[in-house]
C-alpha cells in the first residue's frame, strides 16, 4: 500500500506541476503580477531585472510550480518532520517568540495535509482494488472527494484551508527570516507573497470550478 500511495504523490504532484506552470505562464496572471510588481519596484529597472531572473525566468517558474505542488501532495509526517528540521536549524538564530509563531502557523496546514493523506489512501484502496490507472481516473477522483467531503461546500473548504495553510505558513517563515535583511530582501520577499497570493486565489477558484463537476451544482 506504501508503494502503491508514494506512487499516486508522485503522479498528483507532477500534474498538480504542470497546471501551476502553466498558470505562472499565462498572459493574464503574468500581467496581474507586473502590475503588483511595478507598484512594489517602483520601477526600479535593476531590482526589477534581479526580481524577474530570481522568480520569474522559466527555470524558476518550473522550480516554484514544482515546490508548490509538493507542499499540497506531500503526507503530513513527511512535512512535519521538514517543518521540525527547519525549526531546529533555527535554533539559536530566532527569539522564543519567532520560533513560537512559525509553529502556530504549522497547526492549520498540517491539519490539512492530514485530510490530503485520507484522500491519498482512499486513491490507493482503489488502485489496489482496480489498478493504477483506473484508480487515477477522474471519476475514480472524484468519487474519492465525495467519500470523504458530502457537499460542495466541505470540498470546497478543505481546498481553500490547505491553499490558506501553506500561504501562511511560507509568509511567516519568509518573515522570521528576513528580520533585519537588507531592503532588497524585503522587497523580493513582498513580490514572493504577491506571486503566492495570486497562485492560492487561482487554486481556490479552480476549487469551487472543481465543485461544480463533482457534486452537479449541489
Amino acid at each position: 500500500m506504501a508503494n502503491l500511495e508514494r506512487m499516486i504523490r508522485r503522479e498528483l504532484i507532477e500534474e498538480r506541476a504542470e497546471e501551476n506552470y502553466n498558470l505562472a505562464i499565462s498572459p493574464e496572471y503574468r500581467e496581474t503580477l507586473r502590475q503588483m510588481i511595478d507598484e512594489i519596484t517602483e520601477s526600479d529597472s535593476a531590482l526589477d531585472e534581479e526580481i524577474n531572473s530570481k522568480l520569474f525566468s522559466l527555470p524558476a517558474l518550473r522550480e516554484n510550480a514544482l515546490k508548490s505542488a509538493e507542499g499540497a501532495f506531500y503526507s503530513r509526517a513527511e512535512t512535519g518532520y521538514t517543518m521540525e528540521s527547519v525549526r531546529e536549524s533555527l535554533k539559536g538564530i530566532l527569539d522564543d517568540e519567532d520560533m513560537a509563531q512559525l509553529k502556530d502557523a504549522e497547526a492549520p496546514y498540517l491539519s490539512s495535509l492530514g485530510l490530503m493523506d485520507k484522500y491519498i489512501a482512499g486513491l490507493a484502496d482503489a488502485a489496489k482494488a482496480k489498478g493504477l490507472e483506473a484508480a487515477l481516473s477522474q471519476e475514480s477522483r472524484d468519487d474519492v472527494y465525495r467519500q470523504m467531503f458530502p457537499t460542495a461546500g466541505e470540498y470546497i473548504a478543505f481546498h481553500k484551508g490547505l491553499n490558506e495553510g501553506i500561504y501562511q505558513y511560507a509568509s511567516c517563515l519568509l518573515s522570521v527570516l528576513q528580520k533585519g535583511d537588507a531592503d532588497e530582501m524585503s522587497v523580493i520577499g513582498k513580490v514572493f507573497r504577491k506571486c503566492a497570493e495570486a497562485t492560492k486565489n487561482a487554486r481556490a477558484a479552480k476549487a469551487e470550478q472543481d465543485a461544480e463537476r463533482i457534486y452537479g451544482g449541489k
